[in-house]
């Protein structure tokens, strides 16, 4: 594997956990207004 491969790979890594993190807090923020 090259590394411009597992570069690529880990930025696409890290705008997924980005991602995922801030719909979580989303979610979660949407969860505590309607159900407090």
């Amino acid at each position: 594997m090259s590394i411009l491969t597992s570069s690529k790979l880990l930025e696409i890594l890290i705008v997924l956990s980005i991602f995922f993190t801030i719909s979580n807090m989303w979610l979660l923020r949407n969860f505590v207004t309607h159900y407090n």
